[in-house]
């Protein structure tokens, strides 16, 4: 199956998904972006923000946003944990994609 462009994506999950974690300074859990964006899909979620900023020039080269394991709950579920890059970061710091 081919990889997903750029123009496969939500840019409206991707904006919703980019405030919780502008508001979560950066990085958060699937958690803390659902309870944020009221989405049932977080994981397809910062796959459009991946997308969204891959199609603006943000961070070529670089994954725009890091998944990062961090442990399983009582319940044997996972817990993601996702991080923004820097030059997002630096780029929301500064009004993207609000402006």
């Amino acid at each position: 199956m081919p990889r997903a462009t750029a123009s496969h994506y939500s840019r409206l999950a991707a904006i919703d998904t980019l405030r919780a974690l502008r508001s979560l300074g950066g990085r958060g859990t699937t958690r803390q972006i659902r309870r944020l964006t009221d989405s049932e899909a977080v994981h397809t979620d910062i796959h459009a923000v991946r997308c969204f900023c891959r199609a603006r020039g943000m961070c070529p080269g670089e994954n725009p946003v890091r998944t990062v394991r961090t442990g399983k709950t009582a319940r044997g579920r996972h817990v993601i944990r996702y991080h923004l890059a820097l030059p997002v970061l630096a780029a929301m710091r500064q009004g993207w994609p609000f402006d």
